[in-house]
């Protein structure tokens, strides 16, 4: 391969023996220093050997590791990595003490991340108040409301993570909301003081921005990247995700979701009284997409349907926690962050709306108390419209399908 530039076909083609060897780029066009290392084994490691600035031929030649060649590490991309550290070295750098010192720096960042998570924070707080009267009350908090937050580096707090958080406890319990937001901005206050964050992002959180976000309903474009997310996410949230955006269910209602709910035959979700939020009984129609995703779960082996136990469960005894560090996950990967879960079930409703149904048909899907079925008009709407229910609920799976396939949007 003298005076030949090296490609990807010549480096599939480079057979090994009995000792390692290297390959070097020559010719024109070259990228000076850039080889590839054979190992006996077969192993073809990308490298770039190079001399410091300066040293002239006489200086000692040194040899950076950039990586072994295969499905993590492309050729094309290895190569691209070698124009880099050329390019760094002719600008007088040293590829190996840079790596040296970007490791040193990710390890003194990782002690701090230990040393400054949001529960030492909170810890060092609490001692600073000791004589303040609702002091026990503000544990219970710490512990109760902020707990996903114990282990989290604080200066990797990000605003949508703490809205969500708060939306959660909202949810759960209204009346505390505002205390929770209160301790979350006093604890933060403190660690501003002390260096460890640059800004107080929970003095942005209004419980009335919380309120406004469940007017949300989300574009095609949104849904779309929101799906494309929780697919890439996997089990136990993405898929969760899923379902949500499929079913217009209720988060607590699909994460608390138990096999023994679930009628695979009749496509139908069985939910319980004691799990409805409004205390009855519904029977949720499954359209072929939801039943996909439901089939794709890790705890249906070789096509078999469990008959217990929970589809969202990392214990295998709860449900799954940790929420809000998860759909900040998801928000990073959809590339947006102003949307709430509760927003997925508006969002249905709307399109369900649009496509023709009656509000009693929709407000039936979603299990709602409404105007429809409450007062003198309710008695005449006893019907639970089953069969409408189902149209509904497949003609909105089926629009979820066209919108995901849409390469436009």
């Amino acid at each position: 391969m003298a005076n030949e530039r090296l490609t990807k076909a010549a480096v599939e083609a480079l057979k090994p023996e009995e000792e390692t060897y290297f390959v070097w780029d020559t010719g024109k066009d070259c990228i000076r220093g850039f080889g590839v290392r054979v190992l006996p084994n077969g192993r073809r490691v990308a490298v770039l050997q190079y001399r410091l600035k300066g040293a002239g031929r006489k200086g000692t030649a040194r040899r950076y590791t950039i990586g072994e060649i295969g499905p993590d590490l492309k050729f094309s991309k290895a190569q691209d990595i070698a124009e880099k550290l050329r390019a760094s070295v002719i600008n007088g750098g040293d590829p190996i003490r840079d790596m040296k010192t970007a490791a040193m720096a990710s390890l003194e960042r990782d002690k701090l991340a230990k040393e400054r998570t949001f529960k030492i924070l909170a810890d060092t707080w609490i001692a600073k108040k000791e004589n303040l009267r609702t002091l026990d009350q503000i544990k219970r908090i710490i512990n109760s409301h902020l707990d996903e937050l114990h282990k989290r580096d604080v200066a990797a707090l990000t605003y949508a993570e703490l809205e969500t958080l708060i939306e959660t406890v909202h949810q759960r319990a209204p009346y505390m909301a505002r205390q929770v937001i209160l301790v979350l901005r006093s604890i933060l206050e403190l660690g501003v003081r002390k260096g460890w964050i640059a800004e107080n992002i929970a003095d942005r959180i209004e419980i009335e921005t919380i309120n406004n976000s469940r007017d949300r309903v989300l574009t095609d474009k949104e849904l779309k990247k929101i799906w494309i997310a929780a697919v890439n996410m996997g089990w136990p949230f993405g898929r969760s995700v899923q379902l949500l955006i499929l079913t217009a269910a209720r988060r607590s209602e699909v994460l608390g979701l138990s096999w023994s709910e679930i009628d695979m035959d009749a496509s139908l979700w069985q939910l319980p009284a004691e799990r409805a939020k409004n205390n009855e009984a519904h029977i949720i129609h499954l359209s072929p997409q939801s039943v996909k995703v439901l089939k794709s779960l890790p705890s249906v082996k070789k096509g078999k349907i469990p008959k217990h136990g929970l589809l969202f469960s990392t214990t295998g005894e709860t449900p799954f926690s940790g929420v809000s560090k998860a759909k900040a996950t998801l928000d990073e990967n959809a590339g947006f962050d102003n949307w709430r879960l509760h927003d997925l079930r508006r969002t249905a409703a709307t399109a369900m709306s649009e496509m023709g149904y009656s509000v009693q048909v929709v407000e039936r899907v979603l299990n709602h108390r409404g105007m429809s079925r409450s007062g003198i008009v309710g008695i005449y709407q006893r019907s639970e419209l089953l069969a409408e229910r189902k149209a509904a609920i497949e003609a909105w799976g089926s629009s979820v399908a066209a919108i995901i396939s849409n390469k436009k949007l």
